[in-house]
């Protein structure tokens, strides 16, 4: 079947994880339900635009966000370019669906002084798993990698002879990163204690720990340094990009740390700091300033 085709070559030929490959598996799967469902013709190689367009409709109907929908169409997208390129198909009925206008969500980083206390080593004593969990969280942030890089860290990929380390990304693309050397400190403490995997850096009855056991880890220890709702594994990476940022960073810099493939992908943390940029022109712009003055003059 064409969906199991598409589904292998993301595994075997594109690298995705497993857990990615498995969302577009069920996204096509759902999709073929669908046409099953309400076509005559149930192939999902004979759907064409009004096909795709009723199931968007569909899936409104029942109440997903854009957001949602966006990814059952990014998979179908995918989908349906892989089968045009193999020559199942003559045209592709994805090419005048767009994708669905999502409210925008600003994503407040947590503030320095937040993960400051976040790596503090008192409140991880009461915790047996404390100094493994602590290890977790100072990836996080040291290095702004994604989730699925921290669980696919191998004990062999630090380097502490030259202070990098190996992380890799999206699609299996590789990256090396600097070790600060707080960080290396702490990842040879680490190492050189029982908690360590065996062959991943952190692993859960020998295996590498589950990506659930990590996001439940980063919310427990973040509810009792910040009152913010999201508490993510994800907004620890953007806090990471925008301190950086306001601290000079180039985005260019920032956005090879962060493995994007695209500068626009990293513009989204520059929006946090705004704030920063209005200070910093309101004390330094000789118009800002005199404009100032003439206030505190006229004030007294």
């Amino acid at each position: 079947m064409p969906i199991s085709r598409f589904i292998s070559y993301l595994k075997d030929e594109r690298h995705y994880s497993i857990h990615t490959a498995d969302a577009y598996e069920r996204d096509l799967y759902n999709f073929n339900s669908f046409i099953e469902n309400t076509s005559h013709d149930a192939d999902i190689l004979k759907a064409d635009f009004h096909t795709v367009r009723s199931y968007v409709i569909h899936l409104m109907e029942n109440g997903l966000s854009p957001r949602s929908i966006n990814r059952h169409i990014s998979s179908l997208r995918a989908f349906y370019r892989y089968i045009l390129r193999a020559g199942h198909i003559d045209k592709d009925p994805m090419t005048r669906q767009g994708n669905l206008k999502e409210p925008s969500h600003i994503t407040v980083p947590y503030s320095e002084d937040e993960l400051k206390e976040l790596l503090s080593h008192e409140l991880y004593k009461s915790d047996e798993n404390g100094e493994r969990n602590r290890m977790i969280i100072e990836l996080f942030y040291a290095l702004g990698i994604r989730r699925a890089e921290l669980i696919n860290i191998k004990k062999d990929d630090i380097d502490f002879s030259s202070s990098s380390i190996k992380i890799y990304g999206k699609g299996a693309k590789e990256r090396i990163l600097p070790l600060m050397s707080e960080l290396k400190k702490s990842l040879w403490n680490y190492i050189s204690s029982p908690y360590a995997g065996r062959v991943y850096l952190f692993e859960e009855n020998e295996k590498k720990i589950p990506q659930t056991l990590v996001y439940r880890i980063i919310n427990h220890y973040l509810a009792h340094v910040t009152d913010k709702i999201k508490k993510s594994p994800h907004v620890l990476r953007h806090s990471f990009a925008t301190h950086m940022i306001e601290n000079g960073a180039d985005i260019s810099s920032v956005k090879e740390l962060l493995g994007h493939s695209s500068l626009v992908s990293t513009q989204v943390y520059t929006h946090t700091t705004i704030g920063k940029l209005k200070s910093v022109y309101n004390h330094s712009h000789p118009r800002s300033r005199d404009s100032h003055q003439r206030g505190e003059t006229q004030k007294h």
